[in-house]
């Protein structure tokens, strides 16, 4: 902590947490960190809360799923306090020393490369006018497809293929994003030799350890349902309304009956889509949720090797944990894409691991296209995760955290 003391409120702190330790041991400043990008949007919702509150402490942000760009567009504007963007701990420190010397408002990091956005005389943004609805150019819709069962699929533990599941990690994201192995001033050949003799063997040994002491135990589940666009929404309907053929997907009921409407952002510029415009508005189309997660006892690891003090393995365990569940989703997606026969570059099986040349896409709550974290309700309401004791709290974030749900475009 180089002469600082840090006061720890644990992980997934509410922000009463954080005021009362403020104001309990009068603190400086206040950190957060996050590493999954869900995690960055109840750091904007903790900014704009403060902002609410009058507090202006210095506020460290930090962590694998935080950008420059980010905190500029979305922190920045919404808090009048001084922000330090830490890109590593190193970051923190010097930012802490700063705010000791009272040049709290010098948060330039990293050699002055970090904007600093003065938010003074903020000029509120110009108001994109977005075209109606019939005026908008709608995406060219894909062949006429429906899923071969329309039945919720739930998988756990022995009854998913965990090697399978690492064989889709992606190790560039999970080495030098989750594990921060970066090739800084090295050249090519000593990173990559690095890589081989050092971090590839630390992973080894951690996948055998997850996988020998049963710790990694996955949950899988994902589900069809009949649904019909209008405008930036989503109508899904019962099951009772599934079809089995073109002629079937015409006898579209009232919208009044769907179980669920699900509304997205246009963009704010051309060509102004969402979501919604990417499945049928003139007879019922089908929609995939699915939800991915490396189980429950990962989290339970996670927290015996913290409370222990072994805080670089934890990190390891954690990263690890968010690219199994990752990892995961990627294989209900291509379990998707193969149901929907929707893969004409790629290899028909699960071992064919194409990440580059498939068809659609999935998007997760919390990113541009499906900003509410609010959807996260409405999916698990869909799925049903519960059942496997997966949990969502009143913020919309999941536990265990290592856990991942999205809606599929096809």
């Amino acid at each position: 902590n180089n002469g600082f003391k840090v006061v720890n409120v644990g992980i997934k702190a509410g922000l009463d947490t954080f005021i009362d330790k403020l104001q309990e041991h009068n603190a400086h400043a206040i950190g957060m960190s996050g590493l999954l990008v869900k995690s960055t949007a109840v750091m904007k919702e903790n900014l704009e809360e403060l902002q609410r509150l009058g507090i202006k402490v210095p506020v460290l942000l930090g962590g694998a799923a935080l950008t420059k760009n980010f905190i500029d567009d979305y922190c920045r504007p919404y808090y009048d306090g001084p922000i330090f963007y830490c890109r590593d701990a190193f970051d923190g420190v010097v930012s802490m020393q700063r705010i000791e010397a009272g040049d709290a408002n010098n948060t330039a990091l990293a050699a002055d490369l970090i904007k600093i956005i003065d938010t003074s005389d903020r000029v509120e943004e110009e108001a994109v006018e977005i075209p109606p609805y019939e005026e908008i150019p709608l995406p060219e819709k894909g062949t006429f497809t429906f899923p071969p069962i329309w039945d919720r699929i739930a998988k756990t533990g022995a009854k998913l293929d965990k090697e399978l599941i690492f064989k889709w990690i992606n190790h560039r994201v999970l080495f030098r994003q989750r594990w921060g192995y970066k090739r800084g001033k090295q050249d090519s050949e000593t990173f990559l030799k690095y890589e081989k003799d050092v971090v590839e063997p630390t992973y080894q040994a951690l996948k055998a350890e997850l996988v020998d002491k049963d710790i990694f135990d996955p949950i899988a589940i994902y589900a069809y349902y009949p649904c019909i666009s209008h405008d930036n929404k989503l109508y899904i309907f019962d099951k009772k309304y599934l079809f089995n053929s073109l002629e079937e997907s015409k006898n579209v009921p009232p919208l009044s009956e769907a179980i669920k409407v699900l509304e997205f952002p246009r963009q704010k510029r051309k060509p102004f889509r969402c979501i919604a415009d990417f499945f049928a508005n003139d007879r019922l189309d089908v929609v995939a949720f699915t939800l991915a997660s490396a189980g429950l006892k990962i989290s339970d690891y996670e927290r015996s090797i913290y409370d222990k003090g072994e805080f670089a393995k934890y990190y390891q365990v954690h990263g690890l944990g968010v690219e199994l569940a990752e990892a995961l989703a990627e294989v209900l997606h291509k379990q998707i894409r193969l149901d929907l026969d929707i893969v004409p570059k790629e290899g028909h099986t699960l071992n064919d691991v194409q990440m580059k040349q498939y068809v659609g896409c999935r998007y997760s709550p919390g990113y541009a296209a499906c900003p509410d974290l609010a959807m996260n309700r409405d999916i698990f309401d869909l799925l049903n995760p519960e059942e496997f004791g997966i949990e969502l709290s009143e913020t919309f974030q999941m536990h265990p955290e290592q856990t991942t749900c999205a809606i599929v475009v096809t």
